[in-house]
């Protein structure tokens, strides 16, 4: 019994530690990391109607990127931290504007490229800085002619190829909030590893699935969920929120959700996108 036990925790990702989810924990207790569902909402509906338009705005994109990540804090530590790389996605996309746009002037911060996403990603094709993802830059620039390498190449991580990872990341929200309000005895931790199964666990590797496995695990349960969400609602609106206000907005963030996983899938095929490293 003792050697099982032994196994079950040499088992556990060092991520996913009890030192590592206390130190999440208390980062989630900062300042400043409050949900705002309202607000998500505004950002999800901008976002889907301006995208067919090629008008999402890069400032509203990421703003969504982490205000979904504050909605973790309330699933567990576990799954903060397996989504750590959310923030980091969205960070990467607005770093990407500064430096084209803001440093490097490429184009004018009043031009659709300064301001739209779609226009960016098509600034970026035509500068041949799409399969550039930072850790194989090296290996990926051999394949390049000498005077097609610019000298901000070698660091570059495209927001194309970022961008296509929302659209895995948009899939697995819509799956997992139509799932918490369409079946309401469905397990916490069964739902999300549902989700993660369908949605992101075919892009993933072996061990990076292991490791996203013990985190839908760890998963808070419904009822928990439910209490630490509402409360704060009260707290940020200033009024009453209920668990009925809850599972209509969760509805709506899940159709939402699932609506822009399509939009970001059809735009990443119909621009090559899918198939960058």
């Amino acid at each position: 019994m003792e050697d099982t036990k032994q196994q079950e925790n040499e088992a556990v990702p060092e991520e996913y530690s009890e030192a590592a989810l206390a130190e999440q924990e208390k980062k989630m207790a900062e300042p400043g990391q409050e949900l705002n569902i309202a607000r998500l909402i505004q950002l999800m509906d901008a976002v889907t109607q301006s995208w067919d338009k090629n008008e999402t705005n890069i400032g509203v994109y990421t703003e969504t990127y982490f205000e979904w990540t504050k909605m973790f804090r309330h699933l567990g530590p576990a799954i903060a931290i397996a989504f750590k790389d959310i923030n980091e996605k969205a960070t990467i996309i607005g770093n990407n504007q500064k430096q084209l746009i803001g440093e490097l002037k490429l184009k004018e911060e009043s031009s659709p490229e300064g301001q739209y996403l779609q226009p960016f990603v098509f600034l970026e094709a035509s500068l041949n800085c799409q399969p550039l993802n930072l850790d194989d830059n090296k290996k990926t620039l051999k394949k390049y002619k000498k005077e097609e390498i610019l000298p901000w190449f070698p660091k570059y991580c495209s927001t194309s190829r970022t961008i296509f990872r929302g659209a895995w990341f948009f899939n697995f929200i819509g799956k997992l909030m139509s799932m918490f309000v369409s079946d309401k005895s469905m397990m916490m931790s069964k739902m999300a590893l549902k989700a993660y199964d369908e949605a992101l666990g075919p892009h993933h590797s072996r061990m990076l699935k292991m490791a996203a496995h013990v985190a839908m695990k760890a998963i808070k349960k419904r009822e928990k969920f439910i209490v630490c969400l509402t409360e704060e609602q009260t707290k940020v609106t200033g009024k009453p929120y209920s668990e009925d206000m809850l599972y209509t907005d969760l509805e709506k963030l899940g159709k939402q959700a699932a609506l822009l996983s399509e939009q970001l899938w059809a735009f990443c095929r119909a621009n090559g996108l899918d198939k960058l490293p």
